[in-house]
């Protein structure tokens, strides 16, 4: 792993300019210690240093051969860069340095860098790199790896090698992880982590946008899935890596809704208030077991009122929030059934199927401008047909879904028979 840090002036560890090499004066030479000098290039401020173990030189005085363990560039006394950690032949490093190359084979494996206070370039190359960009304007490119990154102060920019739909960006904590959606992105990017990075740019489209804010909730995520609730447990980190790692490639979702969980028991409203994360952390360590679930909707509640639907818009989490602040003690339901509102619209029922909640949503963003109302009857629908009645009963919901699935395809309706 090399380790590269700077002195005051900006860093570019795109290119390490080693073109001067060649022509280096060396004054003073151990087995241990090399320096040398620009002063034939009439620069004689510009100084290289190398440290290592059984150095030997040529009958010229140049470096000829041992292994190096360090690298120095100054001028003027000030350090411009320096490789640390380097375990390298020197007519290996001294190849690398003639074609150009050193900064790409150099950074190439678990690499760890330091920017400075300056407008710095920083280029991880391959490898999990790593990557303190420090204060300034930065600009910083992970390459081919799983790389950390932190831009530190200033306004810094991330640039991926790919178009932003080829990327999921997973925000938690201050945290933007990001991952291919394809295999080119995930071949040429990895899986990154950003920390104090303002702006995300796009290579191949030229696209920019603002790093995102919080859109992930890891404890919600763990307990959409029995597994990860006996694999992880209530351990929002682990969730977060999790759907980074392995989640996202999977085509895992969130489903659980702790607000939602919160808003379905009274006595978890006046434990938890409207903490979401609390709620997802109560049902993955007792009410799973306890046989507990969601059964309050908050896009149904939300549909239930022209007031919420202007200001809550299709925001599940917002509605139970609502309805557990304020809407439970305003003496507020759910009244809006999304089952029965897609079973009164023929042309939803072929794209939303027995999906209640996107019916509220398809409600709440569209139908109730159309002025669409809810006409199935669904006590009616049962009524009409013996084997119905034996099925479903009084059950509403399923009554519904049947007619969506099936019933109305078959010609059934919710008319009165005669």
């Amino acid at each position: 792993m090399a380790i590269v840090t700077a002195g005051p002036q900006a860093l570019d560890t795109r290119t390490l300019s080693t073109a001067a090499w060649s022509s280096l004066t060396v004054t003073t030479r151990t087995s241990s210690y090399a320096l040398g000098d620009e002063r034939c290039l009439g620069a004689p401020g510009t100084k290289l240093e190398f440290w290592g173990s059984g150095l030997t030189y040529d009958a010229a005085g140049r470096l000829a051969s041992g292994k190096v363990f360090a690298v120095q560039e100054s001028v003027g006394g000030q350090v411009t860069w320096r490789l640390d950690n380097l375990q390298l032949q020197a007519k290996t490093l001294l190849a690398w340095a003639s074609a150009g190359t050193l900064a790409q084979n150099g950074l190439g494996g678990n690499d760890s860098l330091t920017g400075t206070a300056a407008a710095d370039w920083l280029h991880g190359h391959a490898g999990h790199d790593s990557i303190a960009a420090g204060a300034g304007a930065d600009t910083i490119t992970g390459g081919i790896g799983n790389d950390l990154i932190d831009g530190g102060a200033g306004n810094d920019t991330a640039i991926l090698s790919g178009r932003l739909a080829d990327y999921r960006l997973v925000s938690w904590n201050g945290t933007v992880g990001v991952v291919g959606r394809t295999p080119a992105a995930r071949a040429a990017d990895g899986i990154d982590e950003l920390r104090q990075v303002e702006t995300i740019s796009f290579a191949a489209s030229g696209e920019s946008i603002a790093a995102p804010a919080a859109n992930f909730a890891p404890l919600a995520y763990v307990a959409s899935y029995l597994d990860l609730s006996l694999l992880l447990g209530a351990n929002p980190m682990a969730g977060f890596k999790h759907m980074l790692q392995y989640g996202a490639a999977e085509g895992r979702t969130t489903t659980f809704s702790g607000a939602e969980y919160i808003a379905s028991y009274r006595d978890l409203m006046q434990a938890f208030g409207s903490n979401a994360e609390a709620g997802a952390q109560h049902f993955i360590q007792h009410g799973r077991t306890e046989g507990r679930h969601a059964s309050f909707s908050g896009l149904e509640y939300i549909a239930s009122y022209a007031d919420l639907i202007a200001t809550l818009h299709a925001d599940r989490e917002a509605g139970a929030r609502q309805y557990i602040e304020h809407g439970r003690a305003e003496g507020r339901h759910e009244s809006f059934n999304g089952l029965l509102y897609i079973a009164s619209q023929r042309d939803l029922i072929p794209t939303l199927g027995a999906d209640a909640d996107a019916g509220a949503e398809q409600y709440i963003l569209h139908g109730h401008a159309e002025g669409r109302q809810v006409t199935f009857n669904a006590k009616q629908y049962v009524a009409n047909y013996a084997d119905l009645k034996a099925a479903f009963g009084s059950d509403v919901d399923a009554a519904a879904t049947h007619f969506i699935l099936h019933g109305a395809y078959e010609g059934r309706t919710d008319a009165p028979l005669l």
